[in-house]
């Protein structure tokens, strides 16, 4: 034993570090009973002498009761091997019986912590706490639901007609449809029914996915900066709102198209706004023609609500 105690401190000095089984391994020679005593690090061996007498007395004391406890645990793992196999759960329960002695056997040389001081003392609040107390939670801020929909814009000498198209479909057919029944709509107003400029359809949302705003806020502001270029390029004439959504982005409100059907808005001071029927429903609903028909009786005659000045046609593109 003392040969092999030297073997290691040998070894170690060297920074080679020695490593014996405890237990018995699985298909494994048995090892020599010198094993089950071997310490690490005995300071009672040959060149620690040094050491003052109260330290070396704890040593010793810790050095026995740790050779105690690895006595204890070689003999566990013989009388586990040479016992009969028992069921899973009654081997477990042996083997944890096993292991709680050891740890109630533990040696009393070996310095733990004090637990008071590993807690923190009460009324002062730890960094964590402090910082989630500063930190100030908001509410996750929503993005605005994105509209769908399809306004077509036609411009005549005395008034321009926004109209709420079907946002699916094609727009060429549609398109046409709803333009012959707008001219007949201005012509029967008393007005000059020639297109100054090109029609032009706006579809929304532009950009397919949310990466982008394309929130109601933002559809409002682009339908309205198109009505700006128009309004830039011509003069002031009457506007002519068919549909919920042409009314809601244009005039920026939430109300149904029931709520402002036949009232007189100002877009702006020189810039007059009625509501009604947008086209297709006026296509599908025959009824909805005459409800039409008297909510544009506020703005009639056209004439009377139109700028004069030169009218340069361009394209609405």
């Amino acid at each position: 034993m003392d040969s092999e105690q030297r073997r290691h401190d040998y070894l170690q000095a060297m920074g080679i570090s020695s490593w014996l089984p405890r237990t018995a391994l699985p298909a494994a020679k048995a090892s020599p009973d010198w094993v089950n005593t071997f310490l690490y690090g005995d300071y009672g061996s040959e060149g620690f002498d040094d050491l003052d007498d109260a330290g070396g007395h704890e040593n010793h004391h810790s050095a026995h009761e740790v050779e105690v406890a690895h006595q204890t645990t070689h003999q566990l793992a013989d009388a586990l091997q040479k016992s009969p196999p028992l069921p899973s759960g009654h081997a477990r329960e042996q083997l944890q019986a096993g292991l709680n002695a050891l740890t109630t056997n533990k040696p009393t040389g070996v310095k733990q912590e004090n637990a008071d001081n590993a807690t923190a003392p009460q009324g002062v609040p730890s960094p964590a706490a402090e910082l989630a107390a500063n930190i100030e939670i908001k509410p996750r801020q929503h993005k605005e639901e994105i509209p769908t929909f399809r306004l077509a814009f036609w411009l005549f000498e005395q008034a321009i007609v926004i109209d709420s198209m079907p946002p699916q479909g094609r727009v060429g057919q549609n398109l046409d449809r709803h333009q012959r029944l707008c001219v007949n709509m201005v012509r029967a107003m008393g007005a000059n029914a020639e297109l100054v400029a090109s029609p032009y359809v706006l579809p929304w949302p532009i950009l397919v996915g949310d990466a982008l705003n394309q929130g109601r806020t933002v559809a409002s502001e682009a339908v309205r900066y198109k009505l700006e270029k128009v309004l830039a390029d011509h003069p002031p004439r009457p506007i002519i709102l068919l549909g919920e959504s042409a009314a809601q982005m244009v005039m920026q409100r939430e109300e149904s198209i029931d709520d402002m059907r036949g009232m007189v808005f100002n877009y702006r001071s020189d810039a007059k706004v009625v509501i009604s029927h947008s086209l297709t429903q006026m296509l599908q609903i025959p009824e909805c023609k005459k409800e039409a028909w008297q909510d544009l009786q506020a703005l009639l005659p056209l004439a009377a609500y139109v700028t004069p000045a030169d009218d340069t046609a361009s394209s609405l593109s």
